[in-house]
C-alpha cells in the first residue's frame, strides 16, 4: 500500500475524527520496495495465488500486470522464503507450543528447502 501522511495519534476521543481522512494503513511486513508480487505470497501464504486467473483478470482490470515471467517467479519464491522464515520467527514471541508449533518448524522447513528450489532451478 501506498504510504500517506497520518495525523500524530489522538490524545481523546474527540481527537479521533482527525483520522477520518486517512487513505491507507502500511503493512511494513510486506512493504518490499512495492513490489506487488510480495503481495501475492501474503494473499496465498501456503499456495501460489499468481495463479489464480481471477485473482489475476482482478489485477489486469486495475493496471497492466503483473507479469509472470522467470524474474518474478524468482521473486515469488524469495518472498515465499521470507514469509516461512517470518512465520517461524514470529512463532517465539507469540509462544506457540504443542504440535502447531512442531507442524509450523516442519512446514518452514519444507517451505524454504521447497522454495530455494525453485529458485535453483529457474536459474539453472
Amino acid at each position: 500500500m501506498a504510504a500517506t501522511a497520518v495525523p500524530s495519534p489522538p490524545s481523546g476521543p474527540d481527537d479521533a475524527a482527525e483520522f477520518a481522512d486517512a487513505l491507507s494503513v502500511d503493512d511494513g511486513e510486506r512493504a518490499f520496495f512495492g513490489d506487488p508480487l510480495a503481495e501475492l505470497v501474503g494473499l496465498d501464504p501456503l499456495g501460489s495465488a499468481e495463479e489464480d486467473p481471477d485473482l489475476r483478470a482482478g489485477y489486469r482490470s486495475l493496471a497492466p500486470g503483473p507479469v509472470i515471467d522467470v524474474g518474478a517467479r524468482v521473486r515469488l519464491a524469495l518472498y515465499r522464503v521470507h514469509l516461512a522464515l517470518v512465520m517461524r520467527v514470529e512463532s517465539v514471541p507469540r509462544a506457540y507450543g504443542g504440535e502447531f508449533a512442531a507442524r509450523l518448524d516442519t512446514w518452514s522447513a519444507w517451505r524454504v528447502t521447497r522454495q530455494l528450489a525453485v529458485v535453483d532451478a529457474l536459474e539453472a
